[in-house]
């Protein structure tokens, strides 16, 4: 049976998670666009039910089918519209699962009300929490550039950079295997001379290459330490900008006993960082022209996170920053290009709150068979969770017998409630859960054989 869904927000974010689900045979897409233009472009574009109104209207929302949907994506920019869309959604439809976006900065103070029992909006989800979350594991293991958590947390993907003097280089993978810790870890992707590749038993690894690791989140002691990460002590952290993903990581990282120094020049974020963190040092500095400042001083921090809502700021920010100190950088970046303009600069930890969004939103968003797709690195690999199907072809076989699609990895297999990392001896089961990472045509490829 197919899954009715309800859309309102077409923002990139809004606009990506749609292009999946409209891909998805399960599930019958409605949009809701109070844009002329933007109507006729997403009309054009994607393969939904796309309705011309005020998103927040009642009769506007029934048109969308809101009174029979089993999920509303209340993704609009504005919280007020995804709040007074989730009230009317569930007036009409009490079952209606809802999934929204809002600003946790602009409801410090009540944030707790939208996430208790009683709450109209079902799973929320914060761009500036999860950013600030994200960035937070950055600071606490600088050997490591990626972080992601999977299947609700019970699996990180580990980014880390193989650097010489590791006693497996020029190794094959299926050589490295064999040490016992990796029996619990996969490498799902691989940075090799600066091309993704899903890697095979014989790929050799090298000197600067970067290995995607899955594993239980349990295991990532092991994995450090396997990959001699070592736990280097942050004390200072020097913030460009001090807006709602600033104000964000201050929050997360409070009472960490960090020194935390902020700069910058508009009076109304100063004010608020200085009422809400007063243990906070704040420096009326514009981060678009640092090479002015006189205090030099204040580079001789362990980190640089450039936190600005504009991208084109924290670049200049952070290449500054790469160039006069020692500090290790993280830059907030949304799109792919300025993200590949950064790895130039040799500036390699990014947070992309809307690839992180896309990310968490998927993983609430449950139709029949493909759970989720997400892109994964700058969009380079696929990562798709899927239940297997009745009937279909890979079943009650281990999977060094199957034949897959050239560059097709299964990750992991959850059977019956338990999660395990796939290997060749893993079968797999009418009702499993897999996780499958793939470059995209690939994956599309892997998927219609599945099904």
């Amino acid at each position: 049976m197919k899954k009715q869904i309800v859309i309102i927000g077409t923002d990139p974010i809004a606009f990506q998670i749609a292009k999946t689900l409209c891909e998805e045979p399960n599930s019958d897409v409605y949009i809701i666009e109070s844009s002329e233009s933007r109507y006729n472009e997403i009309n054009d574009i994607l393969d939904a039910v796309v309705i011309l109104g005020y998103e927040a209207n009642p009769e506007i929302l029934k048109a969308a089918n809101i009174e029979k949907a089993d999920i509303l994506l209340a993704l609009h920019k504005f919280d007020s519209i995804n709040i007074t869309v989730s009230l009317i959604a569930k007036h009409y439809n009490p079952k209606i699962k809802i999934i929204g976006t809002i600003d946790s900065l602009s409801y410090e103070n009540y944030f707790s009300f939208f996430q208790d029992d009683k709450a109209i909006i079902d799973y929320l989800v914060s761009p500036e929490l999860i950013s600030a979350e994200t960035t937070l594991q950055f600071v606490k293991h600088p050997s490591i550039i990626d972080y992601k958590t999977v299947l609700k947390g019970k699996f990180v993907i580990l980014g880390i950079e193989i650097k010489n003097g590791h006693n497996f280089i020029s190794k094959k993978l299926f050589e490295v295997k064999k040490e016992g810790v990796l029996l619990s870890m996969l490498i799902v992707s691989m940075m090799k001379n600066g091309e993704m590749i899903i890697p095979y038993g014989d790929t050799v690894i090298e000197a600067g290459d970067i290995l995607y690791i899955l594993a239980p989140k349990k295991n990532s002691k092991s994995i450090f330490e396997f990959f001699c990460i070592l736990k280097e002590e942050t004390e200072k952290i020097l913030i460009g900008g001090g807006g709602r993903y600033a104000r964000a990581f201050l929050e997360a990282s409070r009472n960490k006993g960090f020194k935390i120094t902020v700069l910058e020049h508009d009076k109304i974020a100063i004010d608020k960082i200085k009422h809400r963190f007063p243990d906070v040092e704040v420096i009326d500095a514009d981060v678009r022209n640092l090479d002015s400042m006189e205090q030099r001083e204040i580079f001789s921090a362990d980190y640089y996170l450039a936190m600005t809502d504009n991208e084109y700021v924290n670049f200049v920010s952070s290449v500054y920053a790469k160039q006069i100190g020692k500090m290790h950088v993280i830059a907030l970046a949304y799109q792919k290009d300025q993200i590949d303009a950064l790895k130039r600069h040799n500036i390699h930890i990014t947070v992309n709150p809307k690839s992180l969004i896309i990310g968490k939103i998927h993983q609430y968003l449950h139709t029949d068979s493909v759970i989720s797709i997400i892109s994964l690195w700058n969009e380079q690999v696929q990562m798709s969770e899927i239940i297997v199907p009745s009937g279909c072809l890979y079943l009650s076989k281990p999977l060094k017998e199957l034949i897959l699609e050239e560059g097709v990895l299964i990750g992991v297999v959850e059977h019956n409630g338990s999660a395990h990392i796939a290997d060749g001896n893993t079968i797999i089961h009418e009702g499993d859960k897999i996780l499958v990472f793939a470059k995209q045509k690939k994956l599309d490829i892997f998927l219609k054989s599945f099904f």
